[in-house]
């Protein structure tokens, strides 16, 4: 598992560590059948258009299952995680663990709770950054 980086109030956890290797092994499965179907069709005499759908939503599997946004930052001003809104502090009543998973959860003013991505032992950490009760 990834160890996060923590520098002066500042913690920079990276994701890649806890996605797991089936992502990456069934986005190269796809590129591969996409190549097989796109030469089937191409000797066949298909008009390119049959697989130019499939083939977007095949790069869009492909980016998504290995971004390159894959960093929780906790700081002073909030919680920043991938692909996510930021989270400023103001607007987090108290840190928990999950019920659901072994990660840091949030309980948000509004009665909402999200999880931050990072591990339940560093919760203590993201309460002292935060200036926030751990309940």
């Amino acid at each position: 598992m990834s160890q996060p980086t923590d520098t002066r109030g500042e913690i920079r956890y990276d994701l890649r560590a806890r996605r797991p290797r089936l992502a990456k092994w069934i986005a190269g499965l796809v590129v591969v059948v996409l190549a097989w179907t796109v030469v089937r069709d191409a000797a066949r005499g298909a008009s390119p258009m049959h697989y130019v759908i499939p083939a977007f939503f095949a790069v869009l599997f492909c980016i998504s299952s290995t971004r390159t946004l894959n960093t929780v930052v906790v700081n002073r001003q909030g919680i920043r995680r991938p692909t996510r809104r930021f989270i400023p502090w103001s607007q987090v009543e108290a840190v928990h663990q999950s019920k659901y998973s072994d990660l840091v959860s949030l309980h948000l003013v509004g009665g909402r709770d999200c999880s931050t991505g990072l591990p339940a032992e560093y919760a203590e950490r993201v309460v002292q950054i935060g200036n926030v009760p751990l309940s």
